[in-house]
């Protein structure tokens, strides 16, 4: 079975993105792709499975039930990880090879690589349990609209640092994919475990998308005592959206939900601002936001729902009844807390320039 120039060239990248070990490819004869040299180990020898021998690991690759070729790693006596990374790269790269099948053009390798990269690798080696589940997200019809959604475990590594029983953390984890698997409402519906303590929902999105994570929130919290939060991504219909509003989601996710957890639900269309801010150079964020940089900073540790209502404020047209429904608090509250944080700032928050500016800045401390 031949290597075409499509399945070469993802296989060289996706190789380059997941490991820096020595991988070198062979084909089924044992001669090289990269080089004159002859295997004789794979030249004289049936591998049909990951073996080591002398300073190398073997691991064959296959395609439709054949070998299709083989990796080749250098092994030295200080890698105990070599034989568990070769395990997970030939089943990571058998799983992503099948998707390769279904791409005719060049320029749609990287795309490929990168959305392979982000939802397999993130796993420890040896632990491949989720891999087919996460590589099939792939093969789902995505034309189909829905919503990404990114669940998140709130302090859950630090439960999994403090616990001495690691299979009750995997017995939690699997409770928690159980309730994710029953949100599902229909075929076109998916749920897969990410690593660590995040999980990933593909939901038809409709209005009750909201009380439905609500509703989720409310049963993980009420049976396993885990709080948790949700990056809401927007519809997306091609897989190129797909990898796209997924990177958004980690980026938002990384920045702002894990310093805000009473929050439970971060919409990526809510918080466009803040994302389109990361990008700001470090120089010209501290430019922007000098005169009040240290002034922000204090009143964020020390009274974080000022910070948190001007930002809803801001957002919702400096509307104190809107921002009131938003937060699910009093529209009295609203006005005082704004009150309080100009006083504190010596500014007026009522003031639209103002509050866009003061807004800007908070994003950029």
């Amino acid at each position: 079975m031949e290597i075409s120039k499509i399945d070469f060239l993802f296989i060289k990248k996706f190789l380059s993105s997941v490991t820096i070990a020595d991988v070198e490819m062979f084909n089924i004869n044992g001669k090289s792709y990269a080089s004159k040299e002859v295997d004789k180990v794979i030249q004289e020898n049936t591998i049909n499975q990951v073996i080591t021998s002398n300073n190398y690991i073997y691991a064959p690759i296959e395609r439709q039930d054949k070998i299709f070729f083989y990796l080749r790693i250098r092994n030295t006596s200080s890698s105990d990880y070599l034989e568990p990374l070769a395990v997970s790269l030939k089943s990571m790269l058998e799983e992503s090879l099948k998707y390769v099948q279904h791409t005719t053009r060049p320029s749609n390798i990287d795309m490929l690589d990168d959305f392979l990269v982000e939802l397999l690798i993130r796993e420890p080696y040896g632990q491949t349990n989720n891999l087919v589940e996460r590589a099939n997200l792939l093969q789902f019809d995505h034309t189909i609209p829905r919503s990404v959604v990114l669940v998140d475990i709130v302090h859950f590594k630090s439960i999994v640092r403090h616990s001495s029983d690691k299979e009750e953390v995997q017995d939690k984890l699997n409770r928690i994919h159980r309730i994710l698997k029953n949100s599902i409402s229909n075929f076109n519906e998916h749920s897969a475990y990410l690593y660590d303590d995040k999980f990933i929902l593909f939901k038809i999105k409709d209005s009750d998308l909201d009380s439905e994570l609500m509703a989720i929130r409310e049963k993980i919290q009420s049976q396993l005592s885990l709080t948790t939060q949700f990056v809401i991504g927007r519809t997306c219909s091609r897989l190129e959206d797909y990898r796209n509003e997924f990177k958004k989601m980690t980026e938002l996710h990384q920045n702002f939900p894990r310093h805000r957890l009473q929050n439970p639900l971060y919409h990526v269309d809510d918080h466009e601002i803040e994302l389109l801010l990361l990008d700001v150079d470090q120089e010209t964020k501290a430019f922007f936001a000098k005169n009040q940089r240290e002034r922000l900073q204090e009143i964020k540790q020390t009274n974080e729902e000022l910070i948190e209502t001007l930002v809803h404020f801001f957002k919702n047209s400096m509307d104190t009844k809107r921002t009131a429904e938003k937060m699910f608090i009093h529209k009295n509250t609203v006005y005082y807390r704004i009150k309080k944080l100009s006083q504190l700032l010596d500014v007026d928050l009522f003031d639209s320039y103002s509050c866009t500016f003061v807004f800007l800045q908070t994003c950029l401390v």
